[in-house]
């Protein structure tokens, strides 16, 4: 993940970030997320929500569904701000996956 953030930050315009590794590397796929409360300085952005995610090899074929999904989502600044107003991660989630599902 280190080596991809070296050759291009993984934050856009809309206070996320979603770093993530240029190959499958982890024994097993997963997501986490981090929102701050006050942004930080990522690259050139400044971010609240943080995504990081790791693939393995198993579930390199779902990836891009996946990504591009999650992309489409967080391209959207009124969903941002919805999903990090979350209190939970509980409810994180269920708003990440309303939103997903009605994209």
């Amino acid at each position: 993940m280190l080596d991809r953030e070296k050759l291009s930050p993984t934050s856009f315009g809309n206070g996320v970030a979603i770093p993530h590794s240029m190959n499958a590397s982890t024994a097993r796929s997963f997501l986490s997320v981090v929102v701050n409360d006050k942004p930080m300085a990522w690259g050139t952005q400044k971010v609240s929500l943080i995504m990081l995610m790791g693939l393995s090899e198993a579930d390199r074929k779902g990836f891009r569904v996946l990504f591009d999904s999650l992309l489409e989502v967080l391209s959207d600044p009124a969903k941002v701000t919805q999903l990090t107003r979350s209190n939970t991660y509980d409810e994180f989630a269920r708003k990440l996956d309303d939103m997903i599902m009605g994209a």
